[in-house]
């Protein structure tokens, strides 16, 4: 029997055009994605998979619990 892994997610235009306009933005703040991650209390791959098209970021936009 074969392991069933995690499904891949696949980019919508919506996020990639989404996640291309943040990654600009903060490119042009002079940010790495890992300042914009601490910035943001997530985490670097989160935010890679947000300039990525494959998360929405107005689902984790919530700030953290303090």
């Amino acid at each position: 029997m074969r392991k069933q892994g995690k499904r891949k997610k696949t980019p919508t235009k919506e996020l990639q055009y989404l996640g291309a306009r943040i990654s600009e933005a903060r490119n042009k703040s002079g940010l790495t994605q890992q300042e914009l991650a601490v910035q943001c209390h997530r985490g670097m791959r989160h935010i890679q998979n947000i300039e990525g098209g494959l998360s929405n970021p107005f689902l984790s936009c919530q700030a953290p619990n303090s």
